[in-house]
């Protein structure tokens, strides 16, 4: 399987596996499936197909699973997102557009940002994007009309139209067409010649180059498949996780939101104090069976810690709190986990936020089972309360 066909293939196999333990509304089909223009679907909705076309309505976060071509021209009431080897978005997204997909295409309305990863990316003239728009693909054209910043990465990275809001750019070829218009400032990362705008475009704000950041022995495109593959592999286990340990996770998630600090100086400790720690032990004459133990423990603590920061920011973005549902916790740890794994993409400070992420959901984690509250007892359908 070529690397272009991995990032939906692999992503449509997670997402079946998560709708299946969270018993959420799903459909599936062996050709098409199509939502038409008077159906609606009023829950959480999950299909996976060959080829998707909607034309309705939802009025809830859905996912659209496509191993072929992905048509969303309906109205989407809440969180929308596509996985497919072609997505195109012609209708109305009244909250978020998240798109994975080797060919994406977009020309209706997005109310609250576009998170689009994929080959190419190409926003027509008459899309009008709302929100924070992050876009990482090899190929980039932005011609419609955007309201919000703008974070965009790729080998090509063309504008076009009206941008009201903050521009920031990485590509080795960038190309400001005719007529554009930045009310805002525009600041760019590119391997050659600094941009020259022509006489008919306009930049209100800051014009500025920054220097190149040093140069990743991986292209983006591969980048992409490795952040792809952990993300699917994360999601594999942290499924699992919530399903055996609720009340554990709950509480974990609860010790971020109301004391984040202690969190974050004990992960901090744990990470760095924790290793010197261990190899002390080793070098005694009998500790390095307990040694190696020890290191188990550690980092599983470490790898786990990711999926409670996870869950703490996604159950925020999407204002779940409380005694969320077992449906809610699972929302909550995709979004989390594609927040944290597109950090990769951020130059220089990426590697940084990720490893501060995992500290702070690692101190959670040991808080959590320092005061014995990781017993199993809360009902099936609901996980532990996360604030």
């Amino acid at each position: 399987m070529t690397s272009s066909r991995l990032l939906p293939a692999t992503l449509l196999l997670c997402c079946a596996v998560l709708s299946a333990p969270a018993a959420l509304p799903i459909a599936t089909s062996t050709n098409q499936w199509e939502l038409g223009p008077m159906d609606t679907i009023d829950s959480v909705a999950f299909v996976i197909a060959p080829d998707i076309a909607v034309r309705g309505r939802t009025h809830d976060d859905s996912f659209w699973l496509a191993q072929g071509r992905a048509l969303l021209d309906g109205d989407f009431g809440n969180d929308a997102w596509a996985l497919a080897m072609t997505a195109h978005l012609g209708g109305t997204f009244r909250d978020h557009a998240r798109v994975a997909a080797q060919t994406i295409t977009v020309d209706g309305v997005v109310s609250n940002g576009l998170w689009a990863l994929g080959g190419s990316v190409a926003v027509a003239t008459n899309a009008h994007l709302g929100g924070a728009q992050f876009i990482v693909a090899d190929q980039v054209s932005l011609l419609g009309h955007i309201e919000g910043p703008v974070y965009a990465r790729g080998r090509s990275v063309t504008l076009g139209g009206t941008i009201i809001g903050s521009v920031h750019l990485i590509g080795d070829d960038i190309v400001i067409r005719p007529g554009t218009t930045i009310i805002g400032d525009l600041h760019y990362i590119t391997t050659n010649r600094s941009i020259v705008l022509d006489a008919n475009s306009q930049v209100s704000g800051n014009l500025r180059h920054l220097p190149a950041p040093p140069v990743s022995a991986r292209d983006p495109a591969t980048e992409l498949v490795f952040a792809t593959f952990f993300f699917v592999a994360a999601l594999l286990v942290g499924i699992p996780w919530i399903l055996a340990f609720p009340n554990l996770t709950g509480h974990a998630v609860r010790n971020l939101r109301f004391s984040l600090w202690r969190c974050g100086l004990l992960g901090i400790a744990l990470l760095f104090g924790a290793p010197m720690l261990l190899l002390a032990i080793a070098l005694t004459v009998l500790g390095l069976p307990l040694a190696a133990v020890l290191a188990s423990f550690y980092g599983l603590v470490i790898y786990l810690g990711k999926f409670f920061t996870a869950l703490a920011i996604g159950s925020a973005l999407l204002q779940k709190r409380g005694q969320i549902s077992l449906a809610g916790a699972l929302l909550s740890l995709v979004t989390g986990l594609f927040l944290y794994y597109s950090m990769a993409f951020i130059p220089v400070i990426g590697a940084s936020l990720q490893a501060t992420a995992t500290a702070f959901g690692a101190g959670a984690l040991v808080l959590a089972v320092w005061s014995g509250r990781g017993r199993v007892g809360v009902k099936p359908e609901t996980v532990g309360s996360t604030g």
